[in-house]
């Protein structure tokens, strides 16, 4: 089938993390730089389509988790919390353990 989009908050965006995370996953991997401060940033990714969104608990503000989380409900996108760091095999594990039907 058609790969799935994932959208990835948090952290710093390398692009060397996130080839090795579509590679191990066959997904398309949107990672955005978080900008400082209170600005709704994450809307556009949803409009265009997100499958699973994945948040790094220890390096969100509140105020983007909170975003995250809300568009997430009314989307219907299942929220990856990734608690530990985001190693390809990290993420793959995360998500089998926190989505039901997996990638």
């Amino acid at each position: 089938g058609a790969e799935m989009t994932l959208l990835l908050v948090g952290g710093d965006p390398r692009d060397d993390t996130r080839q090795a995370i579509e590679r191990q996953l066959r997904c398309r991997l949107i990672w955005p730089k978080s900008p400082r401060g209170r600005s709704r940033f994450l809307a556009p990714h949803f409009r265009r389509g997100v499958d699973i969104a994945l948040i790094m608990l220890r390096c969100t503000s509140h105020c983007h988790s909170a975003e995250l989380y809300d568009l997430c409900r009314r989307n219907g996108v299942p929220c990856v919390k990734l608690k530990g760091g985001y190693s390809p095999r990290r993420v793959e594990y995360e998500i089998k353990q926190q989505v039901r039907n997996g990638i």
